[in-house]
This record gives structure tokens, sequence and C-alpha cells, in this order.
């Protein structure tokens, strides 16, 4: 779903890649991701503001009955907010289909 404040998509559960970075040490190693939902917020300039996700229960499209979960990933506040530290979004996103 994409509108003038939200895009929403949606990730499967899939194998992938897990950075940790450390003050003195950076690891990854191989885990499998639970499905995810995005949610990238836009201000009124339709502007990206903020990303929020959650774990979805399975790799079934979600609907507006769709229980969320909280995502089992680091620097993700408990409303699914992820914390940005100093980073950055880009000014514009761009949305392939």
């Amino acid at each position: 779903m994409v509108s003038r404040r939200y895009s929403i998509w949606h990730k499967l559960s899939h194998k992938g890649i897990f950075w940790y970075i450390s003050y003195n040490a950076k690891t990854n190693f191989s885990i499998i991701y639970p499905a995810l939902l995005f949610c990238l917020e836009k201000d009124k300039q339709e502007e990206p503001n903020g990303l929020i996700v959650f774990a979805l229960p399975s790799n079934q499209r979600p609907n507006e009955n769709t229980h969320l979960y909280h995502a089992p990933l680091m620097n993700i506040y408990s409303n699914g907010v992820v914390c940005q530290g100093n980073a950055t979004l880009p000014k514009k996103n761009h949305i392939n289909y």
C-alpha cells in the first residue's frame, strides 16, 4: 500500500545474513528472519520521516485483522519504531512493484 503518508509492504520469512557490530568487532551469521511488515512514514512534504517494523505470524499477506508482533531485531522500540541513531533516510523512496 502506498499513500501520501505511508508506504507499507511485507517481506516473507527468509534465510539471510544478520550483522552484529559492536565497538570492537563486526560479526555476521546466517539466521531465518520471520515474515516482516514495514511501514515507511512520510512527513507533509512526502519525505521519509521514520521506519516501523513488526513481525507477522505467517507468510500470508497481512490484512486489517492480522496480529502484529514485536520484530525480534535490534534497535526496535516496543511500538515498532526503528531507532535510526544518527542515520538518515533517503529523501525520496522509489518503490518497485
